[in-house]
């Protein structure tokens, strides 16, 4: 389930067993909480954090505590949620951690301290984290590869949707309350997914929606823009295009095609942003 790559890390949130099968089970039954910290780290942008930070002040990493404070988690003495939390998203392979052994909690210096529970070495050496070369590439917006919006519409939607799984399985029925929570597609995509006060119900918001996306779609179309001959075409139009993904992936790659994409008016700010990130507007 998780693939030998994730495996190769040393995990333990998802217990090892010697049994291929017990494992692949215990992997299942758990994976969804790992799933849930990587979602959330993208949410809340730490992996861009980590980027723009990167080489400050000549260190390259930022301390838990400084992560905490600028993503307005807990960093106050005695919490080491945030910590446990980093090193999950160490042992995935989408951090790394620099410095000292280790430190269950902060404190005043960010420097691993000997903690009698757990018998580790002291050190003065602070702990930092910082991305690997996967979470730079696709996970800080910085990057023009960045596909991080996908893992957020999963936070923001299908996480909320998978609570009713059990009662909509039983009665053929969503309930009312799964649509307060998480917005219907179709109303996100008439403009109508908001609360009263006009705030957007969660994965209502039809721009961030079509950017999230892209993190799925893009692969695909740099495929069909590296193998189609485009040679004899001048022009592309994509009927509902979206962000305009494609027509970037085309037009990046055939400097001589015009593309234009089209779509519903509620994801048109999408596309404009998506398009100018790339370098592509007119």
């Amino acid at each position: 389930m998780l693939g030998p790559r994730l495996r190769a890390y040393e995990n333990g949130y998802i217990a090892s067993s010697t049994s291929p099968g017990h494992q692949r089970l215990l992997e299942l039954a758990r994976v969804a909480g790992v799933s849930r910290a990587f979602t959330l780290s993208v949410k809340l942008d730490l992996y861009s954090l980590l980027r723009s930070s990167r080489g400050q002040d000549g260190v390259d990493g930022l301390t838990a505590r400084d992560i905490a404070t600028r993503l307005g988690l807990r960093a106050d003495a005695g919490f080491r949620g945030v910590t446990d939390w980093l090193d999950l998203l160490v042992s995935i392979g989408l951090l790394n951690r620099t410095g000292g052994t280790y430190t269950n909690t902060f404190t005043n210096s960010d420097a691993a301290v000997e903690d009698d529970s757990d018998a580790r070495a002291a050190t003065t050496s602070p702990v930092l984290y910082s991305n690997t070369k996967e979470a730079d590439i696709y996970l800080a917006k910085q990057s023009l590869e960045y596909m991080g919006g996908h893992a957020v519409l999963y936070h923001d939607r299908t996480f909320p949707q998978m609570t009713f799984l059990e009662q909509s399985l039983k009665t053929c029925v969503l309930p009312d309350i799964a649509r307060q929570i998480v917005a219907p597609m179709k109303d996100t995509f008439a403009g109508s997914a908001k609360t009263p006060a006009g705030d957007h119900v969660t994965g209502g918001d039809p721009v961030a929606f079509a950017l999230g996306m892209t993190g799925c779609n893009k692969p695909a179309f740099q495929a069909l823009a590296s193998k189609f001959d485009f040679s004899r075409y001048k022009s592309l139009g994509d009927i509902g295009g979206s962000a305009g993904v494609l027509c970037c992936c085309v037009a990046a790659a055939h400097l001589h095609m015009s593309c234009t994409t089209h779509d519903l008016p509620a994801v048109h700010d999408a596309a404009v942003q998506y398009i100018q990130q790339q370098g592509l507007s007119d």
